[in-house]
């Protein structure tokens, strides 16, 4: 979902920088081997994620500036 929500809205990016200390703070409260090993799987995964959807953010926007004749939004 988090990805979902990083395309739609990317004010959204801060969560991740916020999710990673919460996975590792619930990891804590948790205390399961499990538990443990999420922390560093989920801050993996958290890095690409950023650069998949900035990546798609980037390609999209050339895109349409090469296709657009007229003004593009501000977003």
């Amino acid at each position: 979902m988090l990805p979902l929500a990083g395309v739609v809205n990317p004010a959204i990016w801060k969560t991740f920088a916020v999710a990673i200390p919460a996975v590792a703070a619930l990891a804590r409260v948790l205390d399961t081997h499990v538990a443990r090993l999420a922390v560093p799987l989920f801050a993996a995964g958290a890095g690409p994620t950023l650069a998949d959807i900035a990546f798609g953010l980037k390609v999209s926007y050339d895109r349409a500036t090469e296709r657009s004749s007229g003004p593009l939004p501000s977003w």
